[in-house]
């Protein structure tokens, strides 16, 4: 056996440790990350904040993560209420992120899909200045 060889073996079997290492990660973030989501505590910190932002009432039954196709964030039986401006609910709300930003701490939302929307605006009387 020359020492090539042996340079190459090792490194496909450090390859091969690095992308098994990779699985077994990506593996326990698809069960860990859906117990941490559906929290109560989670639940409720993330419904506060975006009641804040929005200035209304956010509420929800379950938040889901999803690698597959695309990375998106699905929230379940969601319901929301700004007052003087919108009451409503969503069966499932899809938000899809780009990943790029991701990994520099960033959210960039790329798309959002809503399955049985069922929302009432209330929009000011035309006359009025906005």
């Amino acid at each position: 056996m020359s020492v090539s060889f042996l340079n190459k073996r090792v490194l496909l079997w450090l390859l091969g440790g690095v992308v098994a290492l990779a699985a077994l990660i990506l593996v326990a973030l698809m069960i860990l990350v859906p117990r941490f989501i559906n929290s109560v505590e989670f639940k409720k910190r993330i419904a506060t904040r975006v009641s804040e932002q929005m200035g209304g009432q956010i509420t929800f039954e379950a938040i889901d993560l999803s690698l597959f196709p695309l990375l998106h964030v699905v929230i379940r039986e969601a319901s929301d209420s700004i007052p003087a401006k919108v009451d409503g609910k969503v069966e499932s709300l899809h938000v899809y992120s780009e990943i790029l930003p991701l990994l520099t701490g960033r959210v960039r939302v790329s798309k959002v899909h809503l399955n049985a929307p069922d929302f009432d605006l209330r929009l000011p009387p035309q006359d009025e200045k906005r």
